[in-house]
C-alpha cells in the first residue's frame, strides 16, 4: 500500500478551556472519497462525552464523538531508520518528523500530527511506532475511518499480522460503510490461506461491500472472480453481468468491453 492511499485527514482538535476534552473532526478518505475540510454545524453533550454534527465537502453529514484526551505517547523519541533506507528519504523523512513534533510541542492532541508522525516512522521502517501514533488518533477520535485502516494496511502488509488487521479494517468498515480498500483487503485476507477465516467470510465481506457501494463494479469483479474460482459458473456470470451492467451505467465503456471479454470466457 502506498502512504497516498491511507493519508488521514482530519481537521483540527477543539479544546475546551476548562477541560481535556478535545473536540476531533475526522474526514474520511480513501477510494472514491471527495477531498476537502469538513465544518462542526452543532454539538450535543453529555457527562462523558461530546457528539459533534460536522458535514463533510461531499456534502454528506457525519457525526464524531468527543473523547477525554487520553496521556500521548511519547512524540519526541528519536526516529529510528532501517539500515534499507536511503539517505535522501531520510532526509526527507526526518523533516516531517521534525515538522510533526513542532506541532504537536504546542498541540499534543492535533490528530494530523500524529497521521504525520506515524507515517514518518513507518516510512523509516520503525513500524512499531507507527503503529503507537496511529492507536492514539483512534482513541481520540473511535469514530474516525483512516487510523484503523492505517494500522489495518501496517499490520497486514509490514508486519504480516492479519489477525491484528482484521479487526482495525472491520473497523474503519463500521465507521465509514464507503471504505472500498478496507473490503477488498479483508477479502484478500480471508482468501490468503494463512489467516483462519470463517466459512463464506470472503464471499460475505464482498456482498456487504457491494451492498454498502452499489456502484462499486470492482467489487462485484472481484465476487465473480471467486465464484469462478471456486467452480460456479452460474454464480460468476451473474456477477459480471451486474458489473457489466454498473459499468455501463456509469459510461465506461472500455471497462465494459473488458468485462465482456473477461465474462465469455467463461
Amino acid at each position: 500500500m502506498e502512504n497516498s492511499r491511507t493519508r488521514l485527514y482530519i481537521s483540527l482538535a477543539v479544546l475546551l478551556a476548562a477541560a481535556i476534552i478535545t473536540a476531533i473532526v475526522v474526514q474520511h478518505t480513501g477510494t472514491n472519497v471527495p477531498a476537502g475540510t469538513s465544518t462542526a454545524t452543532s454539538t450535543s453533550e453529555t457527562a462523558s462525552s461530546t457528539q459533534i454534527s460536522v458535514t463533510t465537502a461531499s456534502g454528506t453529514p457525519a457525526t464524531v464523538k468527543m473523547v477525554s484526551l487520553p496521556k500521548p505517547p511519547d512524540f519526541t523519541a528519536p526516529l529510528s531508520f532501517a539500515a534499507n533506507v536511503s539517505s535522501d528519504i531520510r532526509s526527507s523523512v526526518t523533516a516531517q518528523y521534525q515538522a510533526a513534533v513542532a506541532i504537536l510541542t504546542k498541540n499534543p492532541a492535533d490528530p494530523d500530527a500524529w497521521i504525520a508522525l506515524g507515517e514518518a516512522r513507518k516510512m523509516a521502517g520503525d513500524y512499531t511506532g507507527a503503529a503507537t501514533a496511529w492507536q492514539y488518533v483512534s482513541e481520540l477520535a473511535p469514530s474516525n475511518q483512516v487510523s484503523f485502516h492505517n494500522l489495518g494496511d501496517l499490520y497486514q502488509n509490514y508486519l504480516h499480522e492479519d489477525a491484528k488487521a482484521v479487526p482495525e479494517y472491520k473497523q474503519a468498515i463500521v465507521n465509514y460503510p464507503h471504505d472500498l480498500d478496507a473490503y477488498k483487503n479483508l477479502f484478500t485476507i480471508y482468501t490468503s490461506g494463512s489467516y483462519n477465516a470463517t466459512a463464506g467470510a470472503a464471499e460475505a465481506i464482498l456482498k456487504q461491500g457491494i451492498a454498502a457501494n452499489p456502484r462499486a463494479f470492482d467489487l462485484q469483479v472481484m465476487l465473480a472472480h471467486y465464484y469462478q474460482s471456486q467452480g460456479d459458473m452460474t454464480q460468476a456470470k451473474t456477477e459480471y453481468d451486474a458489473a457489466i451492467a454498473n459499468a455501463q451505467a456509469q459510461g465506461l465503456t472500455t471497462v465494459v468491453a473488458e468485462l465482456k471479454s473477461a465474462a465469455n470466457g467463461l
